[in-house]
């Protein structure tokens, strides 16, 4: 995972990550019913975004117009991904 940077991202762990598609702490003991994926699409921001019900992380895919020219770099890229990571409140009341 380009984005878990091997461990190297303070902070970040998979389980947040885990927690950030799923909703869950952990997975449930007779699994999902609907597996987790990750999907690549196009988006207005380069923060990704998850979907709790259908366990599904969406990665921005920088193909718009305009979009690939605004790429942030690497480090200004992860800082996003962090915040959306360490967030897992997400979904939560």
């Amino acid at each position: 995972m380009v984005f878990f940077s091997g461990g190297l991202r303070e902070g970040i762990t998979l389980e947040k990550i885990f927690r950030f598609i799923t909703g869950c702490d952990s997975e449930p003991v007779v699994g999902f019913t609907i597996r987790p994926s990750v999907e690549y699409c196009e988006m207005e921001s380069f923060l990704p975004r998850s979907s709790t019900c259908t366990n599904t992380l969406y990665l921005p895919l920088p193909m718009g117009e305009g979009m690939v020219k605004h790429l942030p770099p690497k480090p200004e890229l992860y800082s996003k991904y962090d915040i959306a990571f360490v967030n897992d409140y997400f979904g939560l009341t």
